[in-house]
């Protein structure tokens, strides 16, 4: 789960052709995580800190791009846009409106 502090590998440099490397795959697996807690929340089977919901919601509607792990700089790095995963995490549930699962939501399609 995202954190508000520490260190995290930088993405690749522009260009890289290793689409599958260490730093990729590190990176994706930091927005997946975001994306279980959010869609998920405590119908997953296990009790989850509100805190971590919290801090989770706060990475997700910030702009900053001086921390290489930020939300933007994140799905910049993995070629995602990130408007469409924000607000399909941060929109309020509607009835008859389902999340995307975090398959679509990384292909950056929408919920059906």
């Amino acid at each position: 789960m995202p954190r508000e502090s520490g260190e995290c590998l930088a993405p690749p440099p522009s260009g890289s052709e290793d689409r599958s490397g260490p730093e990729r795959r590190l990176l994706l697996a930091v927005l997946s995580d975001a994306i279980v807690l959010l869609t998920r929340g405590e119908s997953s089977g296990y009790r989850i800190d509100p805190r971590d919901i919290a801090a989770t919601v706060r990475w997700l509607r910030s702009d900053d791009r001086a921390w290489p792990c930020s939300f933007v700089n994140i799905c910049e790095s993995l070629g995602l846009a990130h408007q469409p995963i924000r607000r399909a995490l941060l929109e309020p549930a509607r009835p008859g409106h389902r999340l995307p699962t975090r398959r679509r939501l990384l292909a950056g399609k929408p919920a059906s």
